[in-house]
């Protein structure tokens, strides 16, 4: 599908997945694969970090991004790990 755009013509990919989340501070849209694959797994519960890391396929520094970035959005939060308090558990936002 092309679509113009200040007389420049540009291609719109059909396949582009844009995920709609509802925050404290209005809705985000989340548009990078690597955060949708992580928010679709927090859907099915509470995950580690190193769970997300493992099911993910993405390096450490990749995950620890994203889950910085919908953190501070407010899509996310965290809680310690009851098993070791250096460790975090993520979760959906009660908010969301």
């Amino acid at each position: 599908m092309k679509k113009k755009s200040n007389e420049k013509e540009t291609e719109v990919s059909d396949d582009v997945q844009i995920e709609l989340f509802s925050t404290p501070n209005g809705v985000k849209a989340i548009k990078s694969p690597v955060r949708v694959k992580i928010l679709s797994m927090l859907r099915k519960g509470d995950l580690s970090f190193d769970e997300i890391v493992k099911h993910s396929g993405r390096a450490k520094s990749t995950v620890s991004s994203h889950l910085k970035l919908m953190s501070k959005e407010g899509i996310i939060s965290s809680r310690v790990d009851p098993d070791d308090a250096r460790k975090k558990i993520f979760l959906f936002n009660q908010n969301t």
